[in-house]
This record gives structure tokens, sequence and C-alpha cells, in this order.
């Protein structure tokens, strides 16, 4: 007895064909040539001109270039207000934690010490981290490709889980030419001078205007893959 297969059996047959097809050419790419679709990224320069809200930009240079691979590039902003000094670097990275305080203690040396880290958020923005030493009052954070800023490692893959984790990154990740995950992160820090006449915390609302408005210009600017 013959049986008929129904157009929507043959379809499903000819779908599950094509996907065991495509899925057998991926293998054999992998096997055959491993290596050979490593992602790439383009290589980025930062503008020399950043604009920022009530403050005139006074220099702008590229940082020295540093022995570590996952660093892209990096810029030093220098603002100005009333004689009051604002420096700005930037850090186009790669990391598959995005933990600022660990960033911050390799490479600017300096460590937020046990409960001076202040952890706070801006609706609209995300996390940024805050803290001063005897000279300086500090804001930093990580500028994610997608969902808001972030500081701890716990932050930064959740957004990295909640906004890559796509169809349309799967297929070039299986022919090795991207990573599921958008490992990127534009780390800034963001300081100011201690004053003579005032405490580090008188800098903090001067640091947290400042974030907004320097994470609003940037996170459209991310810089393409």
């Amino acid at each position: 007895m013959s049986v008929t297969l129904s157009r929507w059996q043959t379809i499903r047959i000819g779908i599950l064909a094509a996907t065991c097809g495509s899925l057998v050419l991926v293998l054999g790419k992998i096997i055959l040539l491993p290596g050979s679709g490593e992602p790439k990224l383009t290589a980025y320069e930062f503008p020399s001109q950043v604009p920022l809200s009530d403050w005139q930009q006074i220099e702008s240079q590229p940082l020295p270039p540093v022995e570590d691979a996952d660093i892209l590039a990096a810029q030093r902003y220098l603002y100005n207000q009333n004689n009051l000094n604002l420096e700005v670097e930037m850090h186009y990275l790669l990391t598959k934690n995005g933990n600022v305080k660990m960033l911050m203690q390799k490479h600017k040396r300096i460590e937020p010490s046990p409960g001076k880290l202040k952890i706070r958020n801006q609706e609209g923005v995300g996390e940024y981290g805050i803290w001063e030493t005897p000279d300086r009052t500090y804001l930093s954070a990580c500028i994610n490709p997608g969902g808001g800023s972030s500081v701890t490692s716990e932050t930064f893959r959740k957004n990295r889980n909640t906004h890559d984790l796509s169809i349309s990154r799967l297929l070039p990740w299986l022919l090795g030419q991207g990573e599921l995950r958008d490992w990127r992160c534009l780390w800034t820090v963001v300081s100011l001078p201690v004053g003579a006449n005032k405490s580090p915390e008188d800098a903090y609302p001067i640091l947290e205007t400042v974030w907004v408005s320097w994470y609003r210009w940037w996170q459209p600017q991310f810089p393409k893959p």
C-alpha cells in the first residue's frame, strides 16, 4: 500500500534536509579549515573632537600603545569649565568580564580600595562606579554595544546574554566569522582633581552630570565590528 505524503509533510522534510545539509557544510568547514573564519575587528580611531555640554575641549590625543592585545585604541580628552580641568580617557577593548575595578588595577595601576567604590545606576544610562583617591575623584564604566553601561562582570555578561543571543548571530558563529556575544567595551574613566577647599564628594554631582552627557553621545557612536 502506497503512502501519499501531505504537502506539509513534504515541506517539513525539505526544511529538515536543508538544515542537515547546512550543518554538514558548516561542520566540514570547521574541521577542514579550522581558524579560517576567525572574527576580525575593524581598526578604529577615536574622534579628535567630542562635544560635552557646558565644557570647552582644550586637548585631545591618543594614549601610548600598551602591551595588551585586548586594547584596540585609546584616547585622552581634556575639558575646562571655570578653571576646572576635567579628564576623560577612553579605551576601546575586548573583555570577557567587563570588570571596571580589574581594568583600573591592570591598566591605570589604581585600585578602588574596599568600600570606596560606590556603584550607582542612572535610569536610561546604566551602571557606573565612583570613588576617590587623595588627589582625584573618579567615575568609570563600560559602555556596552547593547544594553546600559556596566561596572561589574555580572552586569556586563547579563547585557551580552540579553542583547546578543539572536538568530542573526548564530550562523556567523557557526561559520567561525563572529562571536555569539559581542565582547567589546568602551571603557571610560572620567576624573577631576580634588580642590583645596572642596571634599572629594563635592565632585560627585559634576562627574555624574558629565557622565550622562558623555554616555548619550557615545552609545549611538559605538564602533562597528
